[in-house]
C-alpha cells in the first residue's frame, strides 16, 4: 500500500483551512448584513406606524397590500379590513368608486399625480404614482400628508387680511364722513358769530338771545359728537373703563330728559318716560347716558314739530328690554339696514335740517354689546321708528 504523501496532504489541510475561514467570514458578513436588514426593517416598520404622512401600496387592482398604521385613524377601520380590497368596497361611495378609477387609470399610464383630497372630513396633500418590480405586475404608491391646520390657518389668515382691510375702508370712509360733517356746525357757529359781531348794536336783545342760543345748542351738539368720537376710540383700543353697577332706570331717564328738554322744545316735541314698574339696571352709568341720550337726539332731529317721543322699560326674565320710540317720519329697509355698519354710515338731515353723522348709532351698539345686549329697530317709512336694546337685569 502506497503511504500518502505526506506535503501533499498537509496542503490539502491547509487549502481547507482557508476555504473554511472564507466561509465563516461570508456566514458572519451574511449574519451582519441580515441583521443590519432586520433593523432596517423595524426602523421602517416602526416609520410607518408612528409617521404623520400615511404611506400605501397597492396591486394592479389597486387593492391595499401594505399600509402605514396610521391609517386606522385617518379611515376609521382596522389595518385588516383595509387591506385587500379596494376602498369604494368598505365606503361604498361615488367618492370612493371615483377614487378607485383614478388609480387604475394612473397604473393603466404609468403616470403620477399630485392633489388636494378630502378624506374622511381631513384636507390631504395626496402623491400617488406607479412603480415597477422585475418580473411582477405594476404597483401604485403613494403618501398622504394632513394638512388641514395648515389650510384652515391659511384661510382664517387670508379671512382675517379681507376683514381688515374691510375695516380699514370702512374706517377711511366714516373719517371722511365725520370730517365732512363736523365742518357743518363750526360754519353755523362761525356764520352766527360772524352775524353777532357785525350787527351787534343793530339787533334787538330778542334776536341777539335767539341767535346766542342757536349758537350755544350747535357747540353742545358738536361738543357731543366730539366726546361720543372720544369715547368710541377709548372704547375701540381697550382703554375705555367699563364699571358697571345698580342704576335706576327712571333716575337717568329724567336726567337725560332734562339735558335734551331745550332741543325738543324748539319744535314742541313732548318726551314721556313709562316705566310700569321701578326698573333696576346693571349697567356702566356713563354708557348708558350716552346710548339713551343718542337715541333720544336721533328721535328729535327725525321727529316733526308738535309730534311725541316715548321713553319706555319692561322686564323679561333674564334682561331689561328699554324702547325709544317717536312718531317721526320712519326709514325704508335699505336705511334701516345699513344703521349699526361703520362702513354705511352716512349723514341724514332732520325735519327741521339738524345735521349729523350716523356715528351716535355706532357707539350705541358698542356700548350696548359691551353689556353683552342686543339692538335693534323697528321702522316704517312715514310712521315713526322704534328703537331697542336690552342691558342686564339687575337681580337681588
Amino acid at each position: 500500500m502506497e503511504k500518502p504523501d505526506y506535503n501533499e496532504l498537509m496542503k490539502q489541510i491547509e487549502l481547507l483551512k482557508r476555504e473554511n475561514a472564507e466561509s465563516q467570514k461570508k456566514i458572519e458578513e451574511l449574519t451582519k448584513a441580515n441583521k443590519i436588514a432586520e433593523e432596517d426593517s423595524e426602523i421602517l416598520k416602526l416609520f410607518l406606524e408612528f409617521s404623520p404622512i400615511y404611506f400605501f401600496l397597492k396591486d394592479e387592482n389597486v387593492r391595499a397590500i401594505r399600509l402605514s398604521r396610521n391609517f386606522e385613524k385617518l379611515l376609521g377601520y382596522p389595518i385588516e379590513v383595509l387591506l385587500n380590497t379596494q376602498m369604494h368596497e368598505i365606503f361604498k361611495t361615488q367618492t370612493a368608486k371615483d377614487r378607485d378609477d383614478l388609480e387604475l387609470k394612473l397604473l393603466k399610464d404609468n403616470k403620477s399625480v399630485r392633489y388636494e383630497d378630502n378624506v374622511i372630513g381631513r384636507i390631504a396633500d395626496t402623491y400617488k404614482f406607479p412603480i415597477q418590480l422585475k418580473g411582477k405586475p405594476p404597483y401604485l404608491a403613494g403618501f398622504v400628508i394632513d394638512i388641514t391646520d395648515r389650510v384652515l390657518a391659511e384661510r382664517a389668515l387670508k379671512e382675517s387680511e379681507k376683514q381688515l382691510s374691510e375695516l380699514n375702508r370702512d374706517k377711511d370712509r366714516f373719517i371722511s364722513i365725520l370730517a365732512h360733517d363736523l365742518k357743518s356746525p363750526f360754519n353755523s357757529i362761525l356764520g352766527f358769530l360772524d352775524l353777532l359781531s357785525t350787527n351787534l348794536r343793530e339787533y334787538s336783545i330778542e334776536k341777539i338771545e335767539k341767535q346766542v342760543n342757536i349758537v350755544q345748542q350747535t357747540a353742545i351738539h358738536t361738543y357731543n359728537l366730539l366726546n361720543d368720537l372720544l369715547l368710541w376710540s377709548k372704547s375701540q383700543s381697550g382703554k375705555l373703563i367699563f364699571e358697571p353697577k345698580m342704576i335706576n332706570f327712571s333716575e337717568v331717564c329724567t336726567e337725560i330728559i332734562n339735558d335734551l328738554q331745550y332741543h325738543a322744545d324748539t319744535k314742541k316735541i313732548s318726551i314721556n318716560c313709562f316705566e310700569p314698574e321701578k326698573t333696576i339696571l346693571f349697567a356702566d352709568f356713563n354708557m348708558l347716558k350716552t346710548i339713551l341720550r343718542n337715541l333720544l337726539t336721533n328721535a328729535i332731529k327725525f321727529t316733526p314739530n308738535a309730534g311725541s317721543i316715548a321713553l319706555s322699560a319692561k322686564k323679561t326674565k333674564t334682561h331689561i328690554e328699554i324702547s325709544v320710540s317717536d312718531t317721526g317720519i320712519g326709514m325704508d329697509e335699505i336705511t334701516k339696514n345699513s344703521l349699526f355698519k361703520i362702513g354705511e354710515t352716512k349723514s341724514t338731515d332732520g325735519t327741521e335740517g339738524e345735521h349729523g353723522t350716523g356715528f351716535g348709532l355706532l357707539l350705541c351698539k358698542e356700548f350696548v354689546e359691551k353689556h353683552d345686549g342686543q339692538i335693534w329697530v323697528e321702522s316704517e317709512l312715514g310712521k315713526g321708528s322704534e328703537f331697542k336694546f336690552t342691558m342686564p337685569l339687575c337681580v337681588d
